[in-house]
């Protein structure tokens, strides 16, 4: 039979003076520790009662959670025994650390089993492996958040560069998640904002700001223009990019959803997936023209021929199989930019850029806001002022002619 006390475990002071305060389970005459995720001095601990003192703040939260994590190790230490397990100490241990709720791991899971049931699949896609990077960084042995401290935090940003060959901006998107959880470890009580890693004078996330570059009139018109009948899969490709790039950078996730029944009266009408908004406007001729050439050959629900009916409703395959598609339209579209000798990146994401570039400040940023569906006139600001250059241009020609 197993016992188990909650102890400071002394043996491993922290920087500031302070002990982990921890559960001692002796078994089988071996002691096995877990750590409960909080450490306090030793003047603060009521050795005797097993207590965090009253002066202590917070200190009836902290006893509380104490209490919790003891009872729960005590319940399974005693459905082991009742179901005749004769666990290992390790497997033991895995089995105590899956049912911390206040750990890393258990509230990252949580986290992305949140974004699975609010059906959020594409950021939940962006964010698991940002996670999987934490977690491989700690080499899959769990963490309590008060341990997740700035000295950590930069050896894990040095991880992501040096190992892991991540970008500068890549980096700062796993510190983000971290962020986030973290964040959400306070509101829930389990971890004190004085532990808080992120700030002036700690970890400061700085965003990189990406470099958008689209392509200019010429280039689009080679691809307008270049005969892909005997290519069907860049045929494709190159009909659903123009016509997101017609359609004002349309996202991907939007266009392959595009379905006959969203375009009605010369205009297309559709809830974008990203914000639920409705949008409709009128389409232009030149993307009629490559929507018409389809309906020749209409048989399914789907405007593209990408995804079909049997694949069903079921939003998570879905989007799968949508992203699944990207990849490989992408693919086709960097081999219509090779054969055309066109050296900058063409992709789905691209045509965004591209009618960025090409509307410059033609068009008051009031209108390209309805046009990029933006819900802030400053993202929209903020947006085009990576592809307005005339002005600037203008006035260093100006200074250097003389």
């Amino acid at each position: 039979m197993a016992s188990l006390k909650v102890m400071l475990y002394k043996s491993n002071p922290k920087i500031d003076g302070t002990f982990p305060l921890v559960i001692r389970v002796i078994r089988n005459r071996r002691p096995i520790y877990y750590q409960i995720g909080y450490a306090i001095k030793a003047i603060d601990w009521d050795e005797k009662n097993a207590v965090v003192k009253n002066n202590y703040p917070n200190s009836a939260r902290l006893n509380h959670l104490i209490l919790k994590k003891k009872t729960e190790v005590s319940a399974i230490l005693i459905a082991a025994d009742q179901d005749d397990l004769n666990l290992t100490d390790k497997q033991l241990t895995k089995k105590i650390r899956s049912n911390n709720k206040s750990s890393f791991n258990a509230i990252a899971d949580e986290h992305l089993s949140d974004l699975l049931k609010l059906k959020k699949f594409n950021q939940h896609s962006g964010e698991k492996p940002r996670v999987n990077h934490f977690k491989t960084f700690m080499e899959n042995e769990d963490i309590s958040f008060q341990h997740i401290t700035p000295p950590l935090l930069k050896k894990f940003m040095i991880y992501l560069k040096a190992d892991k060959g991540l970008s500068d901006r890549s980096v700062m998107n796993c510190l983000i998640v971290v962020r986030t959880l973290f964040n959400k470890a306070i509101n829930e009580g389990l971890v004190e904002s004085k532990h808080y890693p992120f700030g002036p004078g700690k970890v400061q996330i700085k965003l990189i700001e990406s470099r958008k570059v689209g392509l200019n009139a010429e280039e689009i018109k080679l691809i307008e223009e270049v005969d892909l009948t005997a290519l069907k899969s860049q045929m494709h490709a190159r009909n659903i990019w123009l016509t997101s790039f017609y359609l004002a950078g349309i996202r991907i996730s939007d266009i392959i959803n595009l379905k006959w029944k969203d375009i009605y009266d010369g205009r297309l009408n559709y809830v974008m997936g990203k914000n639920k908004k409705v949008v409709s406007f009128k389409i232009p001729a030149k993307a009629n023209t490559i929507i018409e050439f389809y309906k020749e050959d209409r048989t399914g629900t789907y405007v593209f021929p990408y995804l079909k009916d049997e694949y069903g409703t079921d939003e998570k395959v879905l989007n799968s199989k949508t992203r699944s598609f990207n990849s490989l339209i992408n693919k086709q579209l960097g081999k219509i930019a090779a054969d055309l000798k066109i050296d900058k990146s063409l992709t789905m994401h691209i045509s965004r850029h591209s009618f960025g570039q090409i509307a410059g400040d033609k068009i008051a940023p009031q209108l390209l806001q309805k046009l990029y569906r933006h819900s802030d006139l400053k993202t929209t600001i903020g947006y085009q002022s990576n592809f307005i250059h005339k002005d600037v241009d203008d006035a260093l020609s100006d200074i250097l002619d003389f």
